[in-house]
């Protein structure tokens, strides 16, 4: 992995890694680290109430097939 920092107008934090690339804007006033730990931290809490989401609609769908079976 390689990161850079990219500073203009705004400031991006570029990342090369095995996967492929990712620019991350970063927080004005924090430091790029301080700035990159609080987007994976947002980014973790996102993806955890997607999870339970996803949950919810597969338990949905069995919901409505075991339904449909009882009519």
């Amino acid at each position: 992995m390689k990161t850079t920092l990219l500073i203009g107008n705004n400031a991006y934090a570029c990342i090369k890694h095995d996967a492929g690339n990712m620019d991350i804007l970063l927080a004005p006033g924090k430091s790029a680290s301080a700035s990159l730990c609080e987007t994976a931290r947002e980014w973790r809490e996102k993806a955890a109430r997607l999870l339970r989401n996803a949950d919810i609609a597969d338990q949905a769908a069995i919901d409505l097939n075991w339904r449909q079976d009882k009519i």
